[in-house]
Formats: C-alpha cells, structure tokens, sequence
C-alpha cells in the first residue's frame, strides 16, 4: 500500500482498498434462495398460528356476523331527535308524534328492535327545540341494525293526521343524536 501512495497514483490505492472492501462485505452477504425454498418464512408462519389460536379462542358468543365495530362500547345506543313546533302548534306537533311515531314506535319494542322510548318536553316555550323523542335500543349497535326491519314497520304504518294537518305542517325536525350513558 505504501508503493502505490509513493508512486503518487492515488486512485489505484484507493481501486485497492475498494476491491479488498468488496470481498469482505461479499462473504458476509446473503447468498441467492435455492429454487426448493418456500415463498415464506417460517416467523410469518408462527406469527399466522398464535393468531388463529387466539381466534380459536374467542367464545362463540363473538359472531362475525354482527355489525358492531370493536371501538363502539357495549352500552345500549339511545337516539335524540328534536323537534320545532310550528307557531302555536306545540300540542297538535306532541299528539302527531304519539299518533304515529310512537305507534312505530311501539311495535318496534314488541318486536324487540326497541328497549324503549319517551317523549321529552322543553320548559322554555321560546327555546331552540320543543319536543325530544328518546329513542333506546336494546345495543350499541342503535339504528343501523334494525333499520330495515324498522323500515318494514313504517310501510306498514297508516299516517294520522292532527285536524287535516301532517309533520310538515306542525313543525320539522331539527336534529338527530346518538347518545350513550356514561359507564
């Protein structure tokens, strides 16, 4: 090495080392697969094992067929809807959501889409909403699970109307929410 330094060269030192470099890394490389290797290793393997196993596991309580994701909690869903009463119809709104909604309503807990529901009224008569209508279903699952079979219950339903008169003309529905009791 120092005969090629002393002959002033430099990149033929620097070929050298380079070279020397190359063959050291070249035994420590991975050598090429034989055709007769699987297409995967063996931890992939072991970690695909512990997952069934752990599914295995699971009671069969746990079906995968329901459609309740992993991050919604376990209490039941309770739905809010409220409620604007047209001017000087906040009664006729109540009777019309009795008439109709909690007959819906009613068979929906009969036939067990429903835990319950109840109707809330506003003290203040000149506040933003007259009416909530509580909705509460029997998991946290709420609406999204028995909405087609609910659906079926509305077709069903035969409208009655408060002296001539339907929602829209009473009052509108403001918003709809998805509450959940604090554990």
């Amino acid at each position: 090495m120092d005969e090629l330094a002393s002959n002033g060269d430099g990149r033929n030192a620097a070929l050298i080392v380079a070279t020397r470099y190359r063959r050291a890394i070249a035994r420590w490389a991975p050598r090429p697969r034989s055709p007769m290797r699987l297409p995967y290793s063996t931890g992939s393997v072991r970690a695909s094992l512990v997952v069934f196993a752990l599914l295995g596991s699971v009671p069969a309580t746990a079906s995968a067929t329901r459609l309740v994701p992993a991050s919604v909690p376990s209490a039941p869903a309770v739905t809010w809807t409220y409620l604007k009463a047209s001017p000087e119809n906040r009664e006729p709104l109540a009777a019309y959501i009795e008439a109709n909604w909690f007959a819906m309503d009613a068979k929906a807990v009969e036939t067990g889409l429903f835990r319950r529901y109840r109707m809330l009224v506003n003290d203040q008569t000149d506040g933003e909403w007259d009416l909530v209508v509580e909705v509460t279903y029997n998991d946290a699952c709420g609406y999204a699970c028995v909405a087609e079979r609910f659906d079926a219950i509305r077709a069903a339903h035969v409208e009655q109307r408060i002296d001539g008169r339907g929602l829209r003309e009473l009052g509108r529905v403001l918003r709809t929410e998805t509450v959940r009791p604090r554990d």
